[in-house]
C-alpha cells in the first residue's frame, strides 16, 4: 500500500454542475504514474482513499493534462470546511505497490525536505515516513534532519540518500 501526502488549492471545474478539485502535484502524479498499470479499472482512473483533516471517503483519481486531480466530495469540503481557493493537505492511499521510487527521486525528496518545502507538518511527516520506507538504514530520518552526526552538517541530498542507501545491518 502506497501513502502519497501533498498540498494544494482547491479549485472549481464547471460542468452540468460545478465540481471541486486539488490538483496532484507533479511528483506525486509521476508516483501514481508509475503505479498505475496495477490500479486504475480503466480511463487512467486510480481508486484511491482520500483524507482531508479527520475525513475519509473512496473516490478515484482523475487524469487530467498529464497529472490527476482528487475530486472532493461535498461531504469532505463541508467536513474540512473547505472553500474555493484554500490550500489543504490531502492523504491518499492506494493499494498498489509503491516501485517508482529511485536513488534520484529520493534526491529530490531530501531536497525538498532539506528546503523545507513542505507546506504542512503533516506533509513533511509524510515525506520523512517516505523516504524512511525507501531505504534501508534505520535511523533515515535522523539523517535528513541531523545530517551532521553521521555525514556532515553541510551535506547536500546527494550525500544524504547515499548514506541511507548504502546503510548495512551489522552481522550478528
Amino acid at each position: 500500500m502506497a501513502e502519497i501526502v501533498f498540498a494544494a488549492e482547491v479549485f472549481e471545474w464547471r460542468g452540468p454542475a460545478p465540481f471541486y478539485f486539488m490538483a496532484v502535484p507533479e511528483r506525486e502524479s509521476e508516483r501514481l504514474r508509475a503505479m498505475s498499470p496495477t490500479l486504475t479499472y480503466g480511463w487512467g482512473m486510480i481508486p484511491v482513499t482520500a483524507r482531508i483533516s479527520t475525513h475519509s471517503w473512496t473516490t478515484s483519481l482523475w487524469p487530467k493534462d498529464g497529472g490527476y486531480v482528487l475530486p472532493l466530495k461535498v461531504r469532505a469540503r463541508q467536513a474540512a470546511g473547505l472553500a474555493l481557493g484554500d490550500v489543504a493537505t490531502a492523504t491518499l492511499l492506494t493499494e498498489g505497490d509503491d516501485t517508482g521510487v529511485d536513488r534520484d527521486m529520493l534526491i529530490a525528496l531530501v531536497a525538498r525536505l532539506r528546503a523545507q518545502e513542505a507546506q504542512t507538518e503533516e506533509q513533511e511527516e509524510a515525506w520523512l515516513r517516505e523516504f524512511a520506507a525507501h531505504v534501508p538504514h534505520p535511523r533515515a530520518v535522523d539523517l535528513v534532519l541531523y545530517p551532521e552526526v553521521e555525514v556532515d552538517e553541510h551535506a547536500t541530498a546527494e550525500q544524504i540518500v547515499d548514506a541511507a542507501l548504502r546503510y548495512r545491518a551489522p552481522d550478528r
